[in-house]
């Protein structure tokens, strides 16, 4: 019906359906709230946001997991099954191909779905995460006590918080479960190399867990290095605009402008540097991704062959998928959980140091307005809708 009615006529507001309350602003909060104070329950001298959210994580989305392990064995089984499939093209048995070739396509199948389906569900979450969280962001500076020597919340960490950090929560939530199921995979690739092409196997598979995997734990650390030096220059460049916008009258009668800018643009060159030494990792990430495959399937063929092994067709293209499917999980899916994680460990900790400010002490009942104790409520507001003017229809 959607998108018949856009093929009549341009949409507008009041013809998109509304959002579901598990995705609304409000439920989230609520929500968010909820496990916050959970947490700081259970451990009230050191409670941990890291927890809280991870604990909620895995327990809302638990079934993610059944189907991302039926997808790691569909991708064994499909590579196993071309191998097969290869293999009856020598033997010339049409029926024993046309087994494999419907057990290929079942195996891709299942993949499919589960991609799509894990993607959207983990995705979805991590956009609750970060819909909770600013609204806990605003809800806190409402609160926030502006003489209290604990409070370092200027107005652009707080717009950092809101706009930068949590956009963490996407990248981190899609791919924290490969951090798991990547390595359960590749130990059973291990074992279905090792029955195909032993030794030479495990020995590609070393280079993979001895010299690719430990670079990028290195390139981790240093993301989460960078994102916590970035971070904080956003902040302070977030700050001093605000402060140049604000008393812009007092900057020009003083003639300041020119000092504020260079400022400001000091400032924006050091955050620009710390972007740019985490693109250069970010780029070092990509080049083990597509080289990966290429050198591990060359390290074990040549060692198969140097061992007095013989090479089929059936092995090359089982091997090679197999590699291939390694190198997805360990070199891309991994390697994104990693920088994901590693980011959003920064974010989480700026966040609850953010809501662990001294707030405003509430007033006592005695110190509440005269007029306000004549009535419960003093305005009352539901499903409404505010503009500045009224929206124009445009006609063509």
């Amino acid at each position: 019906p959607l998108i018949q009615l856009g093929n009549q006529k341009p949409l507008e507001e009041e013809d998109l359906p509304d959002i579901r309350i598990v995705d609304s602003s409000k439920f989230n909060a609520d929500y968010f709230q909820t496990i916050w104070n959970q947490e700081r329950e259970r451990n009230p001298h050191q409670p941990s946001l890291h927890r809280a959210i991870l604990k909620d994580f895995l327990t809302s989305i638990w079934y993610v997991q059944p189907m991302m392990c039926l997808a790691a064995a569909a991708k064994i089984a499909q590579a196993l099954v071309l191998g097969y499939l290869i293999q009856s093209f020598e033997t010339g048995n049409a029926a024993e191909g046309y087994l494999w070739a419907a057990l290929l396509v079942l195996c891709g199948l299942v993949i499919l779905f589960e991609h799509h389906h894990v993607f959207f569900t983990t995705w979805r979450k991590g956009m609750q995460l970060r819909i909770s969280c600013v609204a806990a962001i605003y809800n806190k500076s409402l609160k926030l006590s502006s003489t209290h020597q604990d409070t370092a919340a200027s107005a652009g960490k707080i717009m950092n918080l809101a706009s930068n950090d949590v956009e963490r929560f996407l990248l981190a939530s899609l791919f924290v479960n490969y951090l798991f199921w990547s390595p359960m995979q590749s130990i059973a690739i291990l074992a279905v190399g090792w029955t195909s092409l032993g030794p030479a196997f495990a020995a590609g598979f070393a280079l993979l867990l001895f010299g690719f995997l430990p670079f990028q734990f290195y390139l981790s650390h240093k993301f989460a290095f960078f994102r916590s030096q970035t971070a904080a220059i956003t902040d302070r460049r977030g700050t001093f605009v605000q402060q140049a916008v604000q008393g812009v009258r007092v900057m020009k009668m003083s003639g300041y402008e020119w000092r504020f800018l260079d400022r400001i643009e000091q400032i924006r060159k050091q955050e620009i540097e710390q972007i740019t030494k985490a693109n250069r990792l970010k780029a070092w990430n990509e080049t083990l991704f597509f080289s990966a495959n290429v050198i591990i399937s060359m390290t074990i063929f040549v060692i198969h062959v140097a061992i007095g092994g013989t090479l089929t067709p059936r092995d090359v293209f089982t091997v090679y998928t197999l590699v291939n499917v390694l190198q997805l999980e360990m070199t891309k899916h991994v390697a994104l959980g990693i920088m994901g994680v590693s980011e959003v460990y920064v974010s989480i900790q700026r966040i609850q140091a953010f809501l662990e400010f001294p707030e405003i002490p509430s007033p006592q009942p005695n110190q509440r307005d005269s007029k306000l104790e004549q009535s419960d409520v003093a305005m009352s507001l539901q499903a409404v809708n505010c503009y500045w003017n009224d929206v124009k229809k445009v006609t063509t």
